[in-house]
């Protein structure tokens, strides 16, 4: 059985950042309906109270970079991958303490101001690689990052927003 990954364009702001969601398949879903990874964390926790403060810091951490970018700000380092929310006090919503909570959602940050949101869960031990809540989400964003950014190193040019964006939108990425 084949995996792989399709993206689906989230938003953008000039000036600031272009984000895209990672889709997931198993098999061959020509035709079928498929949510992203970040559309299944949203289902999982949109309504769950006792993580509320966690999610909406993630949500407006996203807005920020929508707006501003990344490249100047200090995501969760997590291998290749990165993580919201962040812990970098400059987006941080006022009253909020990053390490609140164990919400994390996984990205994979690319040139030019692309970011790819993948899932997320609940870290509930020390590591990702040890927590079952969060282990696959961080395992397919490392993987991700890995698999994107050897593609875009075999671009002959010089990586531009239109080419990422264009890599994003017409290309598949077997996992």
């Amino acid at each position: 059985m084949n995996t792989f990954v399709t993206f689906k364009y989230f938003d953008s702001a000039e000036g600031g950042a272009s984000v895209y969601t990672a889709i997931l398949h198993t098999q061959s879903v020509e035709g079928n309906a498929v949510k992203s990874e970040f559309d299944k964390f949203l289902d999982r926790y949109e309504m769950e109270e006792e993580k509320e403060p966690d999610f909406k810091e993630i949500l407006a951490q996203i807005d920020v970079i929508l707006t501003h970018g990344f490249e100047n700000y200090q995501l969760r380092h997590e291998r290749e991958a990165r993580a919201l929310p962040s812990k970098d006090r400059s987006l941080v919503s006022a009253g909020y303490m990053p390490t609140d909570g164990p919400l994390r959602l996984y990205c994979v940050l690319l040139p030019d101001n692309v970011m790819v949101l993948c899932g997320g869960g609940v870290k509930a031990e020390d590591t990702a690689q040890e927590s079952d809540g969060v282990r696959a989400h961080f395992m397919l964003a490392n993987t991700l990052a890995r698999k994107l950014n050897e593609r875009l190193a075999e671009e002959t040019k010089p990586i531009s927003y239109e080419r990422v964006e264009a890599i994003l939108e017409k290309e598949t990425i077997y996992l």
